[in-house]
């Protein structure tokens, strides 16, 4: 685990019964907040961390060993916290880092660019890195970025120049793009984007996506080899007639299995798509006008972190349902139940003064709550500063 405490960026490794096994609050890797996070094969955690000094933020690439030790800090010369789109393994103890480049003489042009760092924080692909893809236009977006294979990676970009096309490119440990100068292009028919990418048991990429090719957007698939080229016709697989992108993971065989989604009542469901592109069915999951709200959100709290009081809230969107709102340690023992009653539709505000169920004041420290409807709950995390 990394996030930010009261100050820094701090880890904390958990055993399989979700037990913290060092300090309570972590071991601090960096005086910086961090932004992005991501753990290597070998368990060495990665993060992504920035320090503002007036209106000025730098960046900084981080790694500790698998026991929360600092091993190294390094100052990302290119990169800002604000471009940085992903951090990935590159399989032999560093990382790849991936995001924009603005052109300050040219706001309209956007890069996607690159750096690989090795085990020991040394750039491996000279000082400026290298680029991906050399304008995407001020509308383009890169959507994400996978490893692939020992030691590359596979990214996924929408492309304003070219009618807003998905677009993907494979890169070597090398720096080097395996798939043509521009890429190859995943749907020329316009993105709604959520392009997801997956690695299949057979060594290949699957890519879904979702296109204008009706008013709403649909989900499309397709598989591509090792050298980029399309395994299930130039057409793609019809995967779901549904707007919202789900989950994406193999099937083991080849194929993949995914859920999608809709607003409203329809619920979630999920596909499979073999190693052939053969749709194998759909399985609903969840009928959400007969078990489950159709829609609830739980807010942030404010002010975070605080010392004397905090007001969370969190809205019904339907029906009248049994609520429960509760505080949590880090140790997942409950520290406050703050409501438990049925409840109708509306918005709600709840005050903590940062009491358990004693009354007695907790200590400073990070701690969870837990909205519960039903048998669905989203948590968020809190902070209390004495």
């Amino acid at each position: 685990m990394i996030g930010n405490e009261i100050s820094g960026t701090y880890i904390q490794r958990v055993d399989s019964s979700g037990h913290p096994l060092w300090e309570e609050n972590g071991r601090k890797v960096s005086d910086g907040d961090a932004a992005k996070a991501m753990v290597d094969e070998e368990g060495s955690p990665f993060a992504i961390t920035y320090r503002r000094n007036g209106g000025a933020i730098t960046t900084y690439l981080v790694k500790a060993d698998v026991e929360g030790q600092l091993l190294w800090e390094k100052q990302l010369a290119r990169f800002s916290v604000n471009n940085i789109v992903g951090i990935l393994s590159d399989g032999s103890g560093g990382a790849y880092i991936l995001g924009y480049c603005y052109d300050q003489a040219n706001p309209e042009k956007r890069d996607i660019i690159a750096q690989r760092f090795d085990k020991d924080g040394n750039e491996i692909w000279g000082e400026g890195g290298i680029v991906v893809c050399d304008d995407i236009g001020s509308e383009g977006f890169l959507e994400g970025a996978i490893p692939f294979g020992d030691s590359s990676f596979i990214v996924a970009w929408v492309d304003a120049r070219r009618a807003k096309a998905v677009y993907l490119q494979r890169v070597d440990s090398n720096g080097t793009s395996m798939w043509g100068d521009h890429g190859i292009p995943v749907s020329l028919i316009g993105s709604f984007a959520h392009c997801k990418l997956l690695e299949t048991s057979d060594k290949k990429i699957i890519a879904t996506f979702h296109d204008r090719r009706d008013s709403l957007g649909i989900t499309h698939a397709q598989k591509f080899n090792e050298n980029g080229e399309a395994q299930w016709g130039s057409n793609d697989v019809l995967i779901s007639t549904r707007t919202y992108p789900g989950r994406l993971i193999s099937d083991g065989r080849g194929g993949a299995i995914m859920s999608s989604g809709h607003a409203g009542p329809r619920g979630v469901s999920i596909y499979r798509v073999d190693e052939d592109g053969n749709l194998g069915g759909v399985v609903p999951v969840k009928d959400q006008q007969e078990d489950a709200p159709i829609d609830f959100d739980l807010y942030q709290n404010n002010p975070n972190p605080f010392m004397d009081e905090t007001v969370i809230r969190y809205s019904l969107r339907s029906g009248s349902h049994s609520v429960q709102l509760a505080v949590y340690n880090i140790h997942g023992e409950e520290v406050v139940t703050l409501v438990n009653q049925m409840q109708a539709r509306g918005n709600y505000v709840v005050r903590w003064s940062g009491v358990n169920n004693d009354g007695i004041p907790v200590a400073t420290g990070v701690y969870f709550y837990k909205l519960q409807i039903s048998h669905f709950d989203i948590v968020k995390k809190l902070v209390v500063f004495k």
